[in-house]
């Protein structure tokens, strides 16, 4: 946890890169799936609709992807647009190998999860 310098001197902001009980669940964020050969736009899911959602109270999200292709995933604020920039903090390089963790990085402009390869669940 670290303090924030924009806050009063009891504010913290959870910058571990878990999450942890009782951390805000990131609300109103858009995720969107790109497919890794073609960056410019978010891709369809398995039903042919954008894979494009918005999260809710609980910070869920989820979609259905075509197995053995491999995709990264965006995030940026719906109500600033922002993207939104993660811990310093990644614990693995596959994002679905954990749950709990930051998988987001630096990736050029923009805070995206690294490659990883859609898998029937």
């Amino acid at each position: 946890t670290v303090e924030d310098p924009t806050s009063s001197a009891d504010s913290k902001i959870e910058s571990d890169g878990y999450l942890t009980a009782g951390e805000a669940l990131l609300k109103n964020v858009e995720v969107s799936v790109y497919d890794i050969a073609d960056l410019s736009k978010p891709c369809v899911d398995g039903d042919g609709n954008p894979a494009v959602t918005t999260t809710g109270d609980d910070g869920f999200y989820q979609f259905r992807l075509k197995p053995g292709r491999q995709y990264i995933v965006r995030v940026k604020d719906r109500e600033t647009g922002r993207l939104l920039k993660p811990t310093p903090w990644t614990f693995t390089n596959d994002p679905l190998k954990a749950d709990n963790d930051n998988d987001l990085s630096k990736i050029g402009k923009d805070y995206e999860t690294k490659a990883f390869t859609a898998q029937i669940p």
